[in-house]
């Protein structure tokens, strides 16, 4: 920790609200500890990035002097759409890479110092993969202006944005529900038996494949058979057949509303429009692929936990650098550990990273970024269309879930997959997060569900019970009462 970092003067710079989601140190810190230390040959990030940590949940900044910043992680595309391929490519083999050692690595046979090395070789692995994020924010950050100059003479500039974002791909949550309706069909016609081998090998391999789509960076678990076999007979009471059709339907309307879209534009602007859908889906595999990963590490984190005596969530708030030690019977500061996980700091600018625990993290937060809780009407960018007014309920985690009714108003910093489920009974939504890649505003477009995003600091100024009019065809959220 640097103690002199808040004697400097960082007025001269912005911070820029990006993420939110619940979280352990060892994934909130990552966030930011990747623009840190990254020094890819193609895709090291020079951003500055703020998270603040609040009884594990977080919420992350860009911290800039100037928004132009941004431009170069949207310009390396433009010039060269194969960097798109190469992307993929990366996030790919990242995973690929890290999956394939955990798989073939006997965690129980591994001796202490053998174990410790594991976790370190993890923790450099997991900052690898985190770095293609930032990339695709910085691109996002850009992205969005330069489609509203685009589009600045059309009759409603947010949903052409949000058509442009639309991916040619299906979002790893979408692909999970279009399979789990096409077995649900299966059945419901006859042609598959609800109890025979093919369903069951058919559900099996739907675990498989999606089993971690649900996981964030904090305590999510993963799906089970049963979670699936659960899901299959809420479709079959639902026609499933003639709900995947008009899902299908919708799916293909939005590609359709999309490609019609770019064909009005040439040059940079159809380039641009083509970008949007790809960094869309891409960060949608990101996320699939570091859920994977994570899904994978599990047995090595249980496996230090039951060595050390130690909880999986005390191992997971750990510093990168504090696990191989605990592995090797180092003395841990356990006060530190509970300390930074209620309330820290991380943020990496000029070159330095920094952490800020407890009163440090307070007077940091207090002097750059307090919200204005006075202001009664919101404005934001319109992520999907429609127009709701309901009761506001703040949802941070799944520890929060049971709070939201049928008809609610969903107020989130974001969302994650595991959000899904509660997302579907929200009469509108309104995040914090406001890029084109936000899983908030994919989910909202898929299912077709009034959003607003961008909205800085909203999960601070609304309250439980607050009535709010939420018009999401201007993008204006408005206290009633």
């Amino acid at each position: 920790m640097k103690n002199n970092f808040l004697k400097q003067d960082l007025s001269n710079y912005q911070f820029l609200p990006e993420w939110g989601r619940a979280a352990y140190f060892y994934t909130y810190y990552a966030c930011v500890h990747q623009c840190y230390s990254s020094q890819h040959s193609k895709w090291s990030v020079n951003l500055g990035i703020l998270a603040v940590l609040k009884n594990h949940f977080m919420q992350g900044s860009f911290v800039v002097k100037n928004t132009s910043e941004f431009a170069p992680y949207l310009d390396r595309f433009l010039k060269d759409f194969s960097m798109l391929d190469e992307l993929h490519t990366y996030i790919t083999l990242e995973c690929e890479k890290t999956v394939s050692r955990l798989q073939s690595t006997d965690i129980k046979g591994l001796s202490d110092k053998e174990l410790a090395d594991c976790m370190a070789w993890y923790y450099k692995r997991y900052d690898l993969q985190m770095i293609p994020a930032t990339n695709m924010r910085g691109c996002d950050r850009a992205l969005i202006p330069k489609l509203r100059e685009l589009f600045s003479k059309e009759a409603d500039s947010d949903n052409c944005i949000a058509i442009a974002s639309v991916a040619d791909n299906l979002s790893f949550g979408l692909e999970e529900e279009v399979e789990l309706l096409k077995l649900a069909s299966k059945i419901d016609t006859g042609k598959v038996a609800r109890e025979g081998e093919a369903f069951k090998q058919a559900l099996q391999k739907i675990h498989d494949s999606y089993t971690w789509s649900v996981l964030g960076y904090f305590n999510e678990q993963p799906k089970s058979i049963n979670d699936y076999e659960n899901k299959i007979k809420v479709f079959l009471s639902e026609n499933p057949s003639e709900y995947l059709k008009k899902l299908l339907e919708k799916i293909e309307n939005e590609h359709t509303h999309r490609k019609t879209l770019e064909n009005k534009y040439s040059g940079e602007g159809k380039r641009l429009i083509q970008l949007a859908s790809r960094i869309s889906y891409l960060k949608d595999y990101f996320k699939s692929s570091i859920n994977k990963v994570q899904y994978f590490a599990e047995p090595m984190f249980q496996e230090v936990a039951k060595r050390t005596g130690k909880s999986v969530g005390f191992i997971k708030d750990l510093v990168w650098e504090e696990t191989p030690r605990l592995i090797m019977g180092k003395v841990i500061d356990d006060k530190l550990v509970l300390d930074r996980a209620q309330y820290s700091i991380v943020l990496t600018a000029g070159g330095e990273i920094f952490t800020l625990v407890g009163s440090e993290a307070k007077d940091f937060e207090k002097k750059y970024l307090e919200a204005d809780l006075s202001v009664t009407q919101f404005k934001g960018r319109v992520a999907c269309r429609g127009r709701a007014t309901g009761r506001v309920k703040v949802i941070f985690g799944p520890g929060d879930f049971h709070k939201l009714d049928e008809g609610d108003i969903l107020v989130v910093a974001n969302t994650s997959p595991d959000f899904v489920p509660i997302m579907r009974k929200a009469s509108a939504i309104v995040a914090e997060e406001g890029g084109l890649t936000a899983h908030v505003s994919v989910v909202s477009r898929e299912f077709g569900i009034p959003c607003i995003v961008g909205v800085s600091h909203i999960t601070k100024i609304l309250k439980d019970g607050d009535m709010v009019e939420v018009d999401a065809n201007t993008g204006v959220v408005r206290i009633i009462k």
